[in-house]
């Protein structure tokens, strides 16, 4: 069976002003003129209700307010119990509806008696509401009303709950009928690589190595024939896996795989750049954009009074240029131009995030992505409530670039307009203040080699070198957003700095060190404290460092001699995920350490039994993601000769004790110069290099 439902196409617009944060309306006691009665709300949902469960109890006014910046204020519900005892909620703010609400647990069985206390307050501005042919005049006196109900509870009742949906067992495909709410946990996206490679919402994830579809991406496989002379070599089409950047910075959202079909690296060859869709479950192509590199996805969910849903688009970055293109048709939607460098992360709800530290100035600022579409709305108007092409690249007087007086159109190195061929009026100002959504001192003395930020909590450095590592972090939690960069949110100071003296060999015997990576979390209620660490190349070790307090934690054990070879992460791959750090690299070693004593808790071997590999007995080893307590490990080299080794395996083994789940050898081959697999809907998709 297919579940895919068709999902209607027809959008009706309808403007709702009403937010939970509003402006606040002064109560008055003093005599005016102009008074108006009001109508006071109250409710119970559910009722009757249980002794034990929660009801939600409904207060205010039936007048709305002009917008979603105001609020009527200290609203009271009274509950007087069966025993007679009285409780008062509140006070409470309603948003711009004229309404809110408390939630209350009765603990008696009886008749209660619920009571909205509506005190006297005045209109904000004058203002004709929806409805009236008269306005109502700045400063009326809104009167004093209450309204009674009765809440029954009783000693037990059944409240039936939609009883939700079980998970595919059999073949499915987009759209998700968004009544399928369980599904989210097998349909996430990927929107580019995370942070340590670990995939979320992919439950589903691959058991058994089973192909669904494959589809040419550019010739290979034996040219035919032989070459070299009396060297007789069998000689392989060249897949680009020599400094060029094959399959990179693929995505995939709502189960449509986008990759570029050009590469992008080091020597890569002239080419057109150009992006593919592909349906990931069937291996259809959709559409293809010409002319324009793939750089990541987003999916942004923006709840707003206005609208709340999921906006996805392709990005394509060009120095400070950042474009945005639909993920339903490759169609240009709006563009960012001067848009800061620093560390880029994801916001809880998708929106791009940029940390800037300036170290000489002193002073650190975060850019917001949401913030930036919306620099020429007004707050609480129905422009900041909505993200749409009606406010995304206007200046303050509705005017676009193309538009006299309008908005410069960027240009790039050369002169040439930005995506000249598309209507650039969406063309929006990256480097605006109120781009930002804060900005705050910092300590002048700090410095780092590598940060990784927590949102919502702390940023972390390090610096290290032969004679020491310094781990210090800085606090995110509890700054001030002002939305504006030009206004100080005030000053930090480290949560700890602190700096540790490695041994004497780093220095004696020049120790080339690169930074391993951090843990994808500070403190976990699972798996304890996280973890940020450093490499030495030639003693093959791991050093870690709490990112709780900054302290030295452990050193691993030596690797397998092989490990000292290739550039750091370039050649290796090392994550930490489910409390452990797994590190794999040219001796086909998998090794998982325990991020709490740094102790090896096993290693997973690929060992080829036919002496293929040019390494040795083992293939070089890469992680290509991690998902759903399983690690995903295949092959590949620097620089392959023809011919290339037989039999490259891909494996998936259990994160928690090394056990192999499959292994399949020569169907994939994996890429160190490219893009290596992605993962949505639960489904592997990668280049193969065979």
């Amino acid at each position: 069976m297919n579940y895919t439902h068709k999902l209607a196409t027809l959008l009706i617009a309808i403007f709702v002003a009403s937010i939970v944060t509003s402006i606040p309306i002064l109560n008055i006691n003093v005599q005016a003129a102009t008074t108006m009665k009001t109508y006071p709300i109250v409710d119970a949902i559910p009722n009757p209700v249980a002794v034990g469960q929660e009801t939600l109890l409904k207060a205010g006014i039936s007048e709305a307010l002009p917008s979603a910046s105001y609020g009527w204020t200290g609203i009271t519900i009274t509950v007087k119990k069966p025993d007679g005892t009285t409780t008062t909620l509140g006070p409470l703010t309603t948003d711009s509806t004229g309404s809110t609400y408390a939630t209350y647990v009765p603990d008696q069985v009886g008749n209660y008696t619920v009571t909205t206390n509506f005190p006297n307050q005045t209109y904000p501005i004058t203002y004709t509401p929806s409805g009236r042919t008269q306005p109502i005049q700045a400063g009326t006196i809104m009167l004093a009303s209450s309204k009674s109900m009765t809440l029954e509870v009783v000693e037990e009742l059944s409240i039936p709950f939609y009883p939700g949906h079980a998970l595919p067992t059999e073949y499915w495909s987009r759209p998700i009928d968004p009544q399928l709410r369980e599904w989210y946990s097998i349909s996430g996206n990927w929107v580019e690589r995370p942070f340590n490679s670990v995939v979320q919402f992919q439950d589903d994830a691959p058991e058994t190595p089973h192909i669904l579809w494959a589809t040419p991406y550019e010739q290979g496989g034996i040219s035919g024939g032989l070459y070299d002379g009396e060297n007789n070599i069998i000689a392989d089409m060249y897949g680009g896996d020599a400094y060029e950047g094959r399959f990179a910075n693929a995505v995939v959202i709502n189960g449509v795989l986008y990759y570029n079909t050009q590469p992008n690296g080091l020597y890569a060859q002239v080419s057109i750049p150009g992006i593919q869709a592909i349906d990931l479950h069937t291996g259809e192509k959709l559409w293809f954009l010409n002319n324009t590199f793939l750089s990541f996805g987003q999916t942004m969910f923006y709840p707003s009074y206005n609208v709340n849903g999921v906006w996805n688009y392709l990005w394509s970055v060009n120095g400070n240029n950042y474009t945005a293109y639909s993920t339903n048709d490759g169609s240009f939607q709006f563009m960012f131009y001067n848009v800061p460098t620093g560390t880029r992360i994801w916001g809880p709800n998708g929106e791009i995030l940029i940390y800037q530290i300036n170290y000489a100035a002193g002073w650190m600022a975060l850019w917001n992505s949401t913030l930036a579409g919306l620099q020429n709305a007004v707050m609480g108007q129905p422009t900041y409530g909505s993200w749409s092409f009606g406010t995304l690249g206007m200046d303050a007087n509705g005017r676009g670039s193309r538009d006299v007086g309008g908005p410069t159109n960027p240009t790039n190195a050369i002169g040439q307009q930005i995506n000249s061929a598309f209507p650039v009026t969406r063309c929006l100002n990256g480097s605006l203040a109120k781009c930002y959504s804060w900005n705050v001192t910092i300590p002048k003395t700090l410095a780092a080699n590598s940060l990784r930020a927590y949102e919502g909590d702390r940023i972390v450095g390090i610096a290290f070198n032969q004679t020491m590592v310094r781990v210090w972090a800085l606090p995110l939690n509890g700054i001030t957003a002002t939305r504006n960069a030009s206004i100080s949110s005030g000053s930090i100071s480290p949560i700890f700095d602190k700096t540790w003296t490695p041994p004497s060999e780093w220095l004696e015997g020049s120790n080339i060190l690169y930074y391993t990576g951090a843990s994808n979390y500070v403190k976990d209620p699972i798996y304890g404290n996280g973890v940020i660490a450093v490499w030495s190349k030639e003693l093959t070790t791991h050093y870690g460092f709490s990112l709780v307090d900054g302290s030295y934690l452990w050193a691993t054990e030596p690797e397998h001699y092989l490990d000292l070879y290739g550039a750091g992460a370039g050649e290796h791959t090392w994550y930490f995920a489910y409390g452990k750090l797994y590190s794999v690299g040219l001796a086909g070693i998998l090794y998982a350490y325990n991020l709490q004593t740094g102790k090896t808790d096993w290693t997973y071997t690929l060992k080829d039994p036919y002496t293929e590999p040019v390494t040795g007995e083992n293939w070089w080893g890469w992680i290509s993601h991690i998902a759903a307590g399983k690690v995903y490990i295949g092959t590949l080299e620097h620089s392959a000769n023809s011919p290339m080794p037989r039999g490259g395996p891909y494996a998936c083994v259990n994160a928690t004790d090394g056990s192999e789940i499959f292994r399949v050898n020569g169907m994939m081959r994996l890429t160190r110069w490219g893009g290596n697999p992605v993962m949505g809907d639960s489904i592997i998709a990668g280049y193969d290099t065979y």
